[in-house]
């Protein structure tokens, strides 16, 4: 027999879409961007991850990072590339940066968008490293990435405990 959901949980659940949509949506536009610098975007998509993190906390983070990875992915067409799994590494890392830096007393989300967006491009390079370039070492370009990605992460960071901030009274988590 079927239990029937409950309200709670039905509300858990569009939380859950609109944050995955948000998230595929940041992420297809980001694409259609021009790009920074060689191999970087400043990481929007992940600002979907930081709400749900404020909000929701870890588990529900963690899944709005792999839904919308792969449904962004599907959008843009490289989902199973090595593309997709330069990206769903970098989201996984940062958001593990970003859930443990969240548990350092005084931290704030800039904080953890700064850890994340160096989580993100450090476990990017380390699989262009395993899958793509495994002859030639993309390490080089870390020393000019990380600050590009602590500045891009503090910026999404502050930019999203903005909008939770804002947002709170009609999130009702």
């Amino acid at each position: 027999m079927m239990s029937v959901p409950t309200l709670e949980g039905l509300r858990r659940e569009g939380r859950l879409a609109a944050l995955v949509a948000l998230g595929a949506g940041l992420q297809v536009m980001e694409v259609a961007m021009p790009g920074i610098g060689p191999w970087f975007r400043p990481g929007l998509a992940n600002m979907a991850t930081m709400l749900a993190l404020v909000w929701e906390g870890p588990r529900l983070a963690l899944a709005v990072t792999g839904m919308r990875t792969v449904l962004g992915a599907l959008a843009i067409g490289t989902l199973l590339t090595p593309t997709f799994l330069i990206s769903l590494a970098g989201g996984l890392a940062a958001w593990m940066a970003m859930t443990i830096t969240r548990m350092l007393p005084g931290s704030s989300p800039a904080g953890w968008g700064m850890a994340g967006g160096v989580a993100h491009i450090s476990a990017q390079i380390a699989v262009v490293q395993m899958i793509v370039a495994p002859v030639a070492s993309p390490w080089g370009l870390w020393p000019w990435l990380v600050p590009q990605a602590a500045l891009a992460g503090w910026i999404v960071g502050a930019l999203s405990g903005y909008l939770a901030g804002r947002m709170r009274g009609a999130w009702k988590p």
